[in-house]
């Protein structure tokens, strides 16, 4: 019976301590907290459930038209924002639609840099990290991909009607000359 009441009181005494271990992990300046929360209210503009068309130029089978559906979201109580893409494409033979982008982002805000990153995971295998850079309603962010040379950018912007416009470009040249690969434009269909 002794042994048995040992091992419960040292079961809340290390419950206690792990509690509180955690809480200071996490303590942080209240400046440090207001600059997360504006961070991460830059992407605001994007936050909803959005649907539209675009195209994708895809190697050798060339341009791909697709639909799309993009659904931006605040998750625990506002400590990051998820991205989650959808797009689809009909085989103009066939009639048969299949799924050319599955994509899934996180952005966040990392406290050791005191910046916004956007960390992002697709369904074919790649991932990335990357520091967007904000404008008024408008984001732009790049990424090297070194196993093919080149580098690629996306400027994502709502435009005059209120669609939400995506751009995808890549250079070989260090930036010198882009070329378009990627271009969608989604309305947004819920908040």
């Amino acid at each position: 019976m002794k042994f048995f009441r040992n091992t419960i009181l040292l079961t809340l005494v290390l419950a206690f301590f792990s509690v509180n271990s955690f809480s200071q992990m996490r303590s942080e300046t209240e400046e440090v907290k207001k600059l997360r929360k504006s961070e991460l209210r830059k992407v605001d503009f994007l936050v909803g459930t959005w649907k539209g068309k675009g195209w994708i130029m895809m190697g050798r089978d060339g341009r791909k038209n697709f639909t799309i559906t993009e659904k931006v979201q605040p998750k625990l109580n506002g400590e990051i924002v998820v991205v989650d893409g959808l797009g689809k494409s009909k085989d103009e033979k066939t009639g048969v639609e299949r799924i050319i982008h599955q994509a899934y982002g996180v952005f966040y805000f990392d406290s050791k840099t005191k910046k916004l990153k956007f960390r992002f995971y697709k369904a074919d295998g790649a991932e990335g990290e990357t520091t967007p850079i904000f404008f008024e309603n408008k984001m732009v962010w790049q990424l090297d991909v070194p196993e093919y040379g080149v580098t690629t950018k996306f400027t994502e912007y709502i435009n005059e009607k209120g669609n939400w416009l995506e751009t995808g470009e890549v250079t070989r040249d260090g930036g010198k000359t882009w070329f378009k690969f990627f271009e969608m434009e989604l309305s947004k269909v819920s908040d």
